[in-house]
């Protein structure tokens, strides 16, 4: 089984190094970064799915390296840590794409572990939705089948499951509605 991996950020040592053995105790496979520069340096080779960062550091703050971070990675899901629990820094963590947050210092760890294992679903449903949208964009380009009702992308889904199968399938439907089309895809 694949251990989630999982970048904590954050510039004070003690909270790093107890939410990571924590973490790691639990089954995530941790990279730890001091600062957003720190962090930055070590992303490409990690690749996490996951982040916990901290809203408050010196030099680069919580705030421009998620905007980096997903820059790189669009589909990172990030939990910020914020000391001081306004409404207004979870707000705008939220706007630039951050998944959730929780107020430092972490007391309670059922609630992080929680948050981290919906982070990581949500990454999972939002990778598996932009793999579906690609293998349907392969299998039918733009000025062949069109329609983004629910109804023709229900039609889409269908055949991309029935499309590469060697099986004789019944089209039906009105005149005009595309039968033709859908046997070419």
């Amino acid at each position: 089984m694949n251990r989630p991996k999982l970048l904590i950020v954050d510039d004070e040592s003690g909270q790093r190094e107890l939410l990571a053995g924590f973490l790691k105790d639990k089954g995530y496979d941790i990279t730890e970064a001091a600062s957003g520069e720190d962090a930055l340096a070590v992303y490409h080779s990690v690749f996490s799915p996951l982040a916990l960062i901290d809203m408050k550091m010196p030099g680069m703050d919580g705030t421009e390296l998620l905007k980096k971070l997903r820059e790189i990675n669009p589909f990172i899901q990030a939990i910020v840590l914020t000391a001081f629990g306004s409404v207004e820094s979870a707000v705008r963590a939220m706007r630039l794409g951050a998944y959730d947050y929780l107020t430092k210092p972490v007391e309670d760890l059922e609630e992080l572990l929680l948050k981290l294992e919906k982070a990581a679903a949500q990454n999972r449903l939002v990778v598996d939705n932009q793999v579906m949208q690609e293998r349907l964009t392969d299998i039918f380009p733009s000025s062949e089948i069109i329609g983004e009702s629910p109804g023709i992308q229900e039609v889409k889904k269908l055949i991309s499951l029935v499309a590469p199968k060697d099986a004789t399938v019944l089209i039906t439907g009105p005149s005009g509605t595309g039968k033709e089309l859908v046997a070419q895809a």
